[in-house]
């Protein structure tokens, strides 16, 4: 599983900035592996 938090690039001199939270599916996972992640 791999998800980014956030994304940011520029392209001819033009900023952009993505962001996503943490999908429910991948935070179901994380509880029952029992494994730590922030919430943002």
């Amino acid at each position: 599983m791999l998800h980014s938090y956030q994304l940011k690039f520029m392209i001819n001199n033009k900023k952009y900035k993505y962001t996503a939270l943490l999908p429910e599916y991948f935070k179901k996972l994380l509880k029952v592996k029992r494994l730590q992640f922030k919430d943002f």
